[in-house]
């Protein structure tokens, strides 16, 4: 196939080419006043970011996002008889308001236990200056039935700063606990037991509080870390009880101990005042009214007494 096109030959190609209207503006490519060997000067000397650095930053923003997943979760699965808030330094709290139940309005703070150095070295890993680890958070367990029933047991759950991608959290009492899986001198609980390892995406900090209040019902003691507590539970039951019911009663005692940190989310507990917690007490168990329909339900043509369509009558 052959096309024709007519040459214009009354063109002058003897002038140079021209760009025409064009609106780009050509820029030197060096500022005023530096030269080629200034700027390479400044490139080399400019402070180079290290990856690494830059993966840390990015990793304490997607350990918080974690953390404040994990605590949504947590409060989804409204375990029985635990109270978990994280510190204030944490940050899932900083400047930003703490919601608070009806429940928990009571509620004021709780003591650490009767060893003061062992309490200093729980938080002397990644503490601020008031004592409260940015990865630290406060519970309280209620025994409500079982050989620890009335318990009341004070728990921290230190969370590992390379938590979720592994590290199991650790958590330690603050009060002497009894029990074959807990470590008589340190209140660390075993927890290999219900996590031998922590896989991301698998396991959950709820796991952990669930785990932690099971283990008060159904007593393991095949991997008891507190051998004595081990050996009593399988050989000399009446003698194990007798050691829990000294533990549950020393609880009970130090319910009301001051604080030995300050952070206003450790939970601490103020003996009942009547004129403080009596309407919030009524207001917990005073049922709820029902209230009256008010809103309307339609029009219908149907009488009341009625099955029969457009039996009522017109008004």
């Amino acid at each position: 196939m052959h096309v024709a096109v007519k040459v214009d030959t009354d063109i002058d190609t003897s002038e140079p080419f021209r760009r025409q209207g064009s609106l780009r503006r050509v820029l030197s490519s060096l500022p005023a006043g530096e030269t080629q060997l200034s700027v390479s000067a400044k490139m080399i000397d400019r402070p180079a970011v290290s990856g690494r650095s830059v993966q840390k930053a990015y990793s304490q923003y997607q350990q918080e996002y974690s953390l404040i997943a994990e605590y949504n979760i947590l409060q989804k699965q409204e375990i029985p008889g635990v109270y978990v808030i994280p510190s204030a330094q944490s940050s899932l709290c900083q400047k930003r308001p703490t919601p608070y139940t009806l429940e928990q309005c009571s509620v004021k703070g709780v003591s650490w236990g009767h060893r003061p150095k062992h309490r200093a070295s729980l938080c002397n890993k990644n503490t601020n200056k008031t004592g409260a680890s940015a990865n630290l958070w406060f519970g309280v367990l209620f025994v409500r039935q079982g050989l620890y029933q009335g318990g009341v047991f004070r728990f921290n759950i230190h969370i590992p700063e390379t938590f979720p991608d592994g590290g199991c959290p650790h958590v330690a009492f603050q009060s002497r606990v009894f029990h074959p899986l807990v470590n008589e001198d340190t209140g660390e609980m075993d927890l290999k037991s219900g996590f031998p390892e922590w896989h991301r995406n698998v396991n959950h900090l709820w796991q952990v509080v669930d785990f932690l209040r099971q283990v008060f019902h159904k007593i393991e003691s095949r991997s008891a870390v507190n051998q004595k507590a081990g050996d009593l539970y399988e050989n000399n039951k009446e003698a194990f009880r007798e050691q829990v019911r000294l533990c549950v009663k020393t609880s009970q005692d130090r319910v009301y101990d001051a604080p030995a940190i300050d952070d206003p989310h450790y939970i601490t507990f103020d003996p009942y005042n009547d004129p403080l917690h009596g309407p919030i007490r009524e207001a917990v168990f005073k049922p709820k009214e029902k209230e009256e329909e008010t809103a309307s339900l339609g029009y219908s043509w149907v009488a009341p007494d009625s099955l029969q369509p457009f039996s009522k009558p017109n008004s």
